[in-house]
């Protein structure tokens, strides 16, 4: 039908994407957020009052003990063995009860220059507020996060991103826990 002879397998695309720079890749979910605001279905997924729940959460998504590249966080073992891995805190607009997400840019979490520790889930979350915040502030945002999210600098990053007009709020959901509550960042 689209005159495809040879579905390419993952090991194709990769090396085709290994050279990419992810942030080249963001203008898609700008793309796909705007179709679906032009399709007038994004206030079909608001809730909480009117508010767009937008989740942000780290997660994995490479890990090899011999394979690595530059921008590899690193893990070492007791037995000395040392994990490469790469970690996203991935972002999406989201509504309860509902089986779909609608992703918005992500945010690797990488080694960073003039930095000793390693970039961490935390201060991915926070960049990612720095960078994106003023962009989704259209969508009177309420912000999802794990215990992580939780900490005081990234409740501060919350703060600071929409101080002038109101306080937003963090919604925390206790890892692992029933228990459902609001962690609401206020001066």
């Amino acid at each position: 039908m689209l005159g495809i002879k040879h579905i390419p397998s993952d090991n194709p695309i990769r090396v085709l994407l290994d050279d990419a720079e992810p942030s080249s890749l963001y203008g898609l979910f700008d793309d796909a957020l705007a179709a679906v605001e032009s399709a007038g279905a994004l206030p079909s997924s608001t809730s909480l009052g009117g508010h767009t729940s937008i989740a942000l959460d780290g997660t994995q998504f490479f890990c090899s003990n011999t394979l690595s590249c530059r921008n590899c966080s690193t893990r070492k073992h007791a037995n000395g063995q040392i994990d490469y891995f790469h970690t996203v805190v991935a972002a999406g607009v989201v509504q309860p009860g509902k089986a779909w997400v609608l992703p918005l840019r992500p945010e690797l979490a990488e080694p960073r220059q003039g930095y000793d520790k390693q970039n961490c889930e935390s201060r991915a979350a926070r960049r990612w507020l720095a960078l994106n915040a003023s962009r989704y502030s259209r969508l009177d945002p309420v912000y999802l996060g794990d215990d992580i999210s939780s900490k005081q600098p990234v409740c501060e990053d919350v703060l600071a991103a929409e101080r002038a007009d109101q306080a937003w709020k963090a919604a925390i959901d206790v890892a692992g826990s029933s228990v459902r509550f609001f962690n609401t960042c206020a001066p």
